[in-house]
């Protein structure tokens, strides 16, 4: 909000998305009708409020669910396996392949991690490059490789424990 991408919350026009528990998809729209105030000290936390459409009785009492809220506009993101990243002391690394087929460290900056186990990297790599996603214990440093073309599939949703 300080940077200007996204309105303030307090205008009640952010539009934020939500999904019940068995969901896939952000099914559920509605929009921030309330912030507290007051910053808890103890937790680190803002209250907010959503408010959501439910003309159908679709969502009831007790229910428990997931809201997404905007903090940035959408932007191109680029996304990894998570266990793609390699740790070198307090450096995080991306082995790629260069066209002419050598191994290539690139340092990177991470992002959170999705629900599906993905990585978004924030800087150190460009769509151009290919990444060692499988196969990481044999990949060294300097070493021709020939690169195969792999797949990267989001592993499904875990229910959370304690959810009704």
């Amino acid at each position: 909000m300080q940077k200007g991408e996204v309105k303030s919350a307090r205008d009640n026009t952010i539009q934020v998305q939500g999904q019940l528990m068995d969901e896939k998809q952000w099914t559920l729209k509605g929009t921030i009708d309330f912030v507290d105030n007051q910053y808890d000290r103890s937790s680190g936390t803002i209250r907010v409020r959503a408010a959501f459409d439910n003309k159908d009785l679709f969502i009831t009492p007790g229910q428990f669910g997931r809201v997404r809220v905007p903090m940035s506009q959408l932007k191109p993101t680029m996304l990894v396996p998570d266990a793609a990243v390699v740790t070198d002391q307090s450096v995080k690394l991306l082995f790629t392949v260069s066209p002419d087929g050598t191994v290539v460290p690139k340092q990177v900056e991470l992002g959170p991690v999705s629900d599906g186990n993905l990585r978004v990297i924030r800087t150190g790599i460009t769509p151009d490059d290919t990444v060692i996603i499988s196969g990481l214990l044999r990949a060294r440093p300097g070493q021709k490789v020939t690169p195969e073309q792999g797949k990267i599939e989001e592993a499904p949703l875990q229910p959370v424990p304690g959810a009704k």
